[in-house]
């Protein structure tokens, strides 16, 4: 297969990624708005979704045109991509019955699997370098007729094979398991998947707990350790997680606690050194049930009218897109504090995890931003900046004196 277009990644470094998936889900139309306005909040990566099912929907046949269009697009507004490699064509299932509706989350053939990888990793070698395979092998529900750590290990080799095969400088991430199945990443491990992969991926969900109430760092860091046993740790990205704002359930949060969440999460797994790359799940509500889930994950609407969680993304990106992370501070008990450093000077990022307290952070000059952006420029008693905090992160613009 030839390459498609030139050049490198649009911004490889950054970790914030964004789960757009612009083949799949858009028109021609709606994917360039999707992209522009994820583009204006600072969306520096998406997951791409690349279905083997349309790719070739029949043997020997292939068909190209929305993924040629995903990655233009995704180009065009400073998107990098990884790509997802999943799910069989119904026609190369190992399932016992092919043309049943199951069929496409049975192990494939590993002959035409590898035709499919390869084809793909060849054709976009020039623009995406980052290849996933299949998406939570270790639940039923994307892996039939149940999951087999066995199994996904002999896919995750030949995959690891064809792509380094394809583009010797593409990487390689798995195991991508549904919440941080550690069991089943071990078994994985224990099979010959520890060597290959680059980089291991986790969908830690955790709706609607808190990241501070499910001991969310801890979980990162476990996971971590697991890979340090088995030889060293790898680049760990957090392919899916998110908070589903859908009406009706325990398991919801409203669009307010959505827009909380995501600065909260996004920062603490930036302030762990566990991981690299934050994808959340996802980008634009899948449908307009407004008490299902699946349909709820958006921080847009299904019409792109934006939740409050779009506007805290920007917020947020805009604080410390750009910054480096230099260390957590000690101001009060119950209060997240991370001070970032940039170009501009420092930032400092912090909410109360339970209720509200009363802090106060030495500062020359300050403004205060909100969660959702508002800028206020406050004025200070002997130096002293006096904030009552929330459970809605706000970031601290300053000279920042003396801290904890």
């Amino acid at each position: 297969m030839e390459a498609v277009g030139q050049g490198g990644l649009p911004d490889a470094g950054s970790p914030f990624g964004m789960g757009i998936y612009l083949g799949n889900r858009y028109t021609p139309e709606d994917m360039v708005r999707a992209a522009r306005m994820a583009q204006a909040i600072g969306v520096k990566w998406s997951r791409e979704e690349f279905s083997w099912g349309y790719i070739q929907p029949e043997e020997g046949q292939w068909r190209w045109d929305r993924y040629d269009r995903a990655v233009e697009v995704a180009q065009r507004h400073g998107i990098s991509l990884f790509g997802l490699l999943d799910y069989c064509a119904p026609w190369a299932s190992t399932a016992p019955d092919r043309s049943s509706p199951d069929a496409w989350k049975f192990m494939p053939d590993l002959g035409a699997w590898s035709e499919y990888v390869g084809g793909v990793v060849g054709r976009y070698r020039d623009r995406i370098r980052f290849w996933e395979i299949w998406n939570e092998p270790n639940i039923s529900v994307f892996w039939g007729p149940k999951p087999e750590p066995v199994e996904y290990a002999r896919l995750l080799r030949a995959s690891y094979r064809v792509i380094k095969e394809a583009d010797p400088d593409a990487q390689v991430i798995g195991i991508d398991t549904a919440g941080s199945d550690l069991a089943f990443i071990e078994s994985v491990f224990r099979e010959g998947g520890y060597v290959c992969m680059d980089i291991l991926s986790t969908h830690p969900y955790r709706y609607p707990r808190t990241p501070e109430e499910s001991d969310f760092v801890g979980e990162l860091r476990r996971t971590v350790e697991l890979m340090e046993r088995w030889g060293g740790k790898k680049p760990l990205w957090l392919t899916e997680i998110g908070w589903p704002t859908h009406a009706g359930d325990q398991r919801s949060s409203t669009e307010q606690k959505q827009a909380a969440m995501i600065v909260r999460m996004y920062i603490q797994a930036i302030a762990s050194d566990c991981v690299d790359k934050i994808f959340w799940y996802d980008y634009r509500n899948d449908g307009t049930d407004e008490r299902y889930n699946e349909h709820n994950f958006g921080i847009i609407r299904q019409d792109f009218s934006p939740k409050p969680a779009y506007a805290a993304f920007g917020t947020m990106t805009r604080q410390i897109g750009g910054a480096r992370f230099v260390r957590s501070v000690d101001l009060c008990e119950g209060v997240n504090a991370y001070v970032f450093e940039g170009q501009g000077g420092h930032v400092l990022a912090l909410w109360s995890a339970e209720g509200t307290r009363k802090v106060e952070i030495g500062v020359k000059s300050a403004t205060v931003v909100d969660l959702l952006g508002k800028q206020t420029r406050r004025r200070l008693t002997g130096g002293v900046l006096k904030l009552d905090v929330s459970g809605d992160p706000v970031f601290i613009e300053g000279k920042l004196t003396q801290l904890g």
